[in-house]
């Protein structure tokens, strides 16, 4: 008996994964019914079949419900949200950036725009300075990522090309005591976080006193609560990640700037 409940488990599986075909195909034959109906009609008699326009507008409705109803709750995209308001703070802003994870990515993004004199990781990544370092002192070092100043370098950066060979060609890996960084002034720390079905990047102001909120990258994706539902809905969260990455970018290009020296949301 378990092996029937496991295969119409797999059936309705398959049926909701396959529902916005079905669903997609019925609407089609109405249009095309509908539409076949009309033309006869009019050839015939010179009128319009009317339960013919019936179902044209009838499938045309009917699609455009259910595409809503597929699509699910709508995400709100990222925008970029000051915490403070601070005229001098923002003309004094840092140019050393600390990412929590992902700082290649992010070196790429900065570096070579002039965004940022330094990017580094929150973390030990790379393998061969996670090797020299003790495993009860990682947590006193950061990671910097460089781009080396090569022809080969260069000329992948001028194609934008976005592939592991980049990282190959470009970036140099080093040790950062967080003791140094502390020593060397404030700096930018970027940290991701997930409060419900918000997600967000925090751009914190490190300096000797402490860690301090200066804004915030946000956006909203809602969660299907239904598991049958959320098989045929979009997931809208990674269109939240890829806003994300975009208002991270605004933020470096100066609208980080612009939004702690006026209050406006960007």
């Amino acid at each position: 008996m378990e092996i029937v409940y496991y295969f119409l488990a797999f059936a309705v599986l398959i049926l909701m994964m396959a529902l916005p075909f079905i669903l997609a195909a019925i609407f089609l034959a109405l249009l095309l019914l509908g539409s076949l109906r009309v033309a006869a009609r009019y050839k015939r008699q010179r009128r319009v079949d009317i339960p013919g326009a019936a179902l044209i507008l009838g499938g045309i409705l009917a699609g455009a419900i259910t595409y809503h109803w597929l699509r699910g709750p709508k995400a709100e995209m990222a925008t970029l949200q000051p915490l403070v308001v601070d005229r001098q703070l923002a003309a004094e802003l840092p140019r050393t950036w600390v990412v929590d994870y992902g700082a290649v990515n992010v070196a790429f993004d900065l570096l070579p725009r002039k965004y940022a004199s330094r990017v580094l990781n929150a973390r030990i990544t790379d393998p061969g300075l996670l090797a020299s370092i003790p495993g009860e002192s990682y947590d006193a070092y950061m990671e910097e990522i460089s781009l080396m100043d090569t022809p080969s370098c260069n000329a992948v950066l001028a194609s934008g090309r976005r592939g592991a060979d980049r990282a190959r060609e470009c970036v140099m890996h080093s040790i950062v005591a967080k003791a140094d960084m502390a020593a060397g002034g404030p700096y930018l720390k970027l940290e991701h976080e997930e409060k419900g079905d918000a997600q967000i990047v925090n751009f914190m102001l490190v300096t000797d006193a402490g860690a301090r909120p200066i804004a915030r990258c946000m956006g909203r994706a809602p969660r299907e609560a239904n598991p049958w539902l959320a098989m045929v809905r979009r997931d809208r969260s990674l269109d939240v990640a890829s806003s994300l990455y975009k208002c991270v970018g605004r933020a470096a290009a100066g609208a980080l700037m612009r939004a702690v020296a006026t209050g406006a949301a960007g």
